[in-house]
């Protein structure tokens, strides 16, 4: 099955504690990474070799400017927090009324990646002959947990305590 672009959003937890998706997004992006480090000598011959690190991930967001997305979230608030708020990046699900779950709930998307994460930038744009836009970056604090629905609902016979998460398995 093709998953549309329109069906990608992000979900952020609001002032008020309840998670939802940033209305009027044109573009959304999940970046996971993970460092490696080189351990190949002198003595292993022509190729390198490496061993994984640690893992980080990045949300970023663009949105159209509107009073909803304005009244719905106070980002300045949010960016100037110190503690992290939840996160989720997922595709729509076609059980859920417009695709989207009730307010504060998780969405049930057949992509979902949940995690916490502080709001690190917000850049708003405007330009002349276009609609006004603001673009948010979420950096990714601890693990990030990944759903895996089957048939519209969680497997929990294939995944433990109904999530994977994407950890470090070689501690520095």
């Amino acid at each position: 099955m093709k998953i549309n672009g329109k069906d990608l959003l992000v979900f952020v937890e609001n002032a008020k504690g309840l998670l939802s998706a940033l209305a009027f997004s044109t573009q959304c992006e999940l970046d996971v990474t993970r460092e490696v480090t080189e351990t190949a000598g002198f003595d292993t011959g022509r190729w390198r070799e490496y061993v994984p690190g640690r893992a980080g991930w990045t949300v970023a967001v663009a949105c159209l400017l509107s009073e909803e997305t304005e009244n719905g979230y106070d980002l300045q608030a949010l960016m100037e927090s110190d503690s992290p708020l939840r996160l989720s990046f997922s595709t729509t699900d076609p059980a859920e009324p417009g695709g989207r779950p009730a307010s504060g709930a998780y969405p049930k998307g057949i992509i979902r990646r949940d995690g916490q994460a502080y709001l690190t930038r917000l850049t708003y744009t405007g330009q002349l002959g276009s609609m006004a836009s603001w673009q948010a970056e979420f950096q990714g604090t601890g693990t990030l947990a990944s759903y895996k629905p089957v048939n519209g609902l969680e497997n929990s016979d294939l995944i433990e305590n109904r999530e994977t998460i994407l950890m470090n398995e070689y501690p520095y």
